[in-house]
């Protein structure tokens, strides 16, 4: 069984490698079009609320041909490296309706976690989910994931950021994660 939408990765169906190499700086809102992530990170937002966070090795964009595109796409590091496709409708038709129903499946399970009233909870199943989809490294039992600031951090897992630094330093303080202005390190055997 799938636990999320990054799961199924469209560059596997398609042939998004043969897609037009672009670099973008950080601050940049995409235009629509699926990329897929050489290097570096985007964030999906709705307003001041943060949907997710695309990292390397994953596509996204491809809600354009569902029509069900909500919010836009920021480029959220330096500097990153993607590849932009334009496919035809009818080359991605067949894989959009396994992709929405695994986007489906990814929102019940974020609606699950979050109906949660614990933000300590909130917030382990958030590092949880990024330690999976947005590893860089992993030493010493911990999986290294690129720096999320903690307003960030508290629009995803609806909450106040001075709460979302009170619970990060109550993980931080019981050895589950270690945090610089440069990455978070979640501890493997985290539990939410």
């Amino acid at each position: 069984m799938l636990t999320s939408h990054s799961d199924f990765d469209l560059a596997d169906h398609l042939p998004i490698h043969l897609g037009e190499p672009v670099s973008h700086k950080k601050g940049t809102i995409l235009t629509s079009a699926i990329y897929h992530i050489r290097e570096g990170m985007v964030f999906h937002t709705l307003g001041n609320t943060l949907l997710t966070v695309y990292g390397a090795q994953q596509t996204f964009g491809t809600e354009i041909y569902t029509g069900t595109r909500i919010g836009e796409y920021v480029v959220g590091s330096k500097l990153c490296h993607m590849a932009r496709w334009l496919p035809t409708r009818l080359d991605a038709q067949v894989q959009m309706f396994k992709h929405a129903g695994l986007q489906w499946q990814a929102l019940a399970e974020r609606c699950a976690a979050m109906s949660n009233t614990r933000i300590r909870d909130r917030l382990k199943w958030a590092l949880k989910l990024w330690a999976k989809t947005l590893a860089l490294d992993q030493q010493e039992g911990f999986i290294q994931i690129p720096y999320i600031t903690h307003e960030r951090i508290a629009r995803y897992i609806g909450t106040t950021r001075p709460a979302t630094t009170s619970h990060m330093n109550k993980l931080r303080d019981a050895k589950y994660i270690r945090y610089d202005y440069k990455t978070i390190q979640v501890r493997e055997d985290l539990q939410w």
